[in-house]
């Protein structure tokens, strides 16, 4: 049996068992014995979980990157599993489809318009060269066309493209793929994107002409008494309403009294290429240390609003880190994005939001009902735990929810407490909650999945 430690403040109770407001859903297990969650693993073998998502019929596919140091290959991996936790055997034959390559960093997954997914990650070429890699995946887990990408803004000397995330557009059969790019020697890195079509009959992916002569762009911010560019892009999300791409990431700008602030910052693009709104933190008095990690989604209110949800793991004090969650909206009058300052209850418009020592957030998910799921890992001297909060539309925990009711839960699935979190994703059906990370049992680590309930119809009509 494998061992759950619940810590701190998330001591579990049976009342939260009983409700089901963010306990393991024990009915996902492929073995009968991990109660919610699974680990693959081997001796010799590292498996890691990256993105994770959800189809129409409640399947989950985890993107996960494989080291066999036995054969000294790198392989990324797409696997299927079932609503009730079993491996789906009909997809590419096995559940798992395995790809031979060397990926670097992110490995990013997507769902397209009829179940089929989009996966992406970083390959290196050689020490000067990375590309990225974007594979179009049918629903039986066949490969239906492969694409590499590279900006090259330093060619010939540096050729170096991270991918960072993924944004489908099924309104215009669209894929806009992201990227942090070198464009220079001295770690001077921008913003880069590209904006792909997907013929619907066939598959085949082109780059879409239509957005610029190449089918990319770049974005970057200016740097005060510093040379060079240091923007590393995060995240990524559609603007349904005005058919733009919004990206966020981690800048540089040298504000400060130390002149070494580093902020939030936002390139907004059309689908013509251009850069309609560009803004960072430092421009509302609000900058803070976000090198860590960056997660957005955007929606709109009842009122139809348009909100961006921005979470990040604000520095404390070295190495002291918390969740921090802020809200935008678009202010029609001024025609630009601005902080919500009623959002948090405290003025500012940003909620930090404490578990352990260190938090490392990595996800963000506005619920149907308003609602918004964070998640990531926490870190102290007992061990490294996957944690998740809540908070409804006002910024405020949902204290209907969670482990106590106090709006947070923190598990680990390990054995010595080892445990990180890559993603989060959400069934838009039953609203089942799916984290994706790495876990360790008996001294061997291994890719995490674990399922949790959610009440996300319910609980955040009741706000306090």
């Amino acid at each position: 049996m494998k061992i759950i430690t619940a810590i701190c403040f998330v001591i579990i109770s049976s009342q939260l068992l009983a409700t089901d407001l963010g306990a393991l859903d024990k009915s996902f297990s492929r073995d009968g014995l991990t109660d919610g969650w699974d680990i693959i693993s081997a001796p010799n073998k590292g498996y890691q979980g990256h993105t994770i998502v959800v189809d129409s019929q409640g399947r989950i596919l985890q993107a996960i990157h494989h080291l066999n140091s036995v054969e000294g290959k790198f392989y990324v991996l797409v696997t299927r599993y079932l609503p009730n936790g079993d491996i789906d055997m009909s997809f590419s034959g096995s559940g798992f489809l395995s790809i031979e390559n060397e990926s670097k960093g992110e490995i990013g997954l997507i769902l397209g318009k009829s179940d089929e997914v989009f996966l992406a990650y970083t390959i290196e070429n050689s020490v000067v060269d990375y590309d990225v890699v974007v594979h179009h995946i049918d629903v039986n887990g066949g490969i239906v066309d492969t694409l590499n990408l590279f900006w090259d803004l330093n060619s010939p000397d540096y050729l170096i493209d991270y991918f960072e995330d993924l944004v489908y557009i099924p309104q215009f059969d669209k894929l806009a793929v992201v990227a942090s790019s070198l464009n220079g020697a001295n770690e001077d890195y921008d913003y880069t994107i590209a904006m792909i079509n997907i013929n619907t009959q066939t598959g085949v992916m082109t780059l879409d002409t239509n957005f610029s002569s190449d089918g990319k762009n770049s974005c970057f911010f200016d740097h005060a008494n510093s040379s060079g560019s240091q923007d590393f892009a995060m995240s990524a999300v559609w603007n349904n309403t005005d058919n733009t791409v919004i990206i966020g990431g981690s800048v540089y700008e040298g504000n400060g009294s130390s002149n070494d602030g580093w902020n939030i910052g936002f390139c907004e693009f059309n689908l013509q290429g251009d850069i309609t709104h560009k803004w960072s933190t430092q421009s509302f008095g609000t900058g803070e240390n976000s090198e860590t990690m960056l997660e957005m989604d955007f929606n709109t209110n009842d009122d139809g609003r348009k909100i961006l949800i921005v979470g990040s793991s604000i520095e404390i004090q070295n190495p002291s880190s918390n969740f921090s969650v802020m809200k935008y909206f678009w202010d029609n009058i001024g025609n630009q994005w601005v902080i919500d300052s009623g959002f948090g209850g405290n003025g500012t418009g940003i909620n930090s939001i404490s578990f352990l020592d260190e938090n490392i957030l990595n996800g963000v998910i506005i619920e149907k009902n308003g609602s918004i799921l964070l998640s990531g890992f926490g870190i102290d001297l007992t061990g490294r735990f996957a944690i998740l909060a809540k908070v409804h539309s006002n910024g405020k925990l949902d204290k209907s929810w969670g482990i106590n009711k106090t709006g947070k839960i923190a598990y680990s699935f390990s054995d010595i407490n080892y445990n990180e979190v890559s993603a989060v994703a959400e069934d838009s059906q039953t609203q089942e909650i799916y984290l994706s990370g790495l876990t360790s049992v008996n001294s061997i680590s291994g890719s995490l999945i674990a399922n949790f309930h959610n009440d996300g119809i319910f609980s955040s009509y009741f706000e306090n």
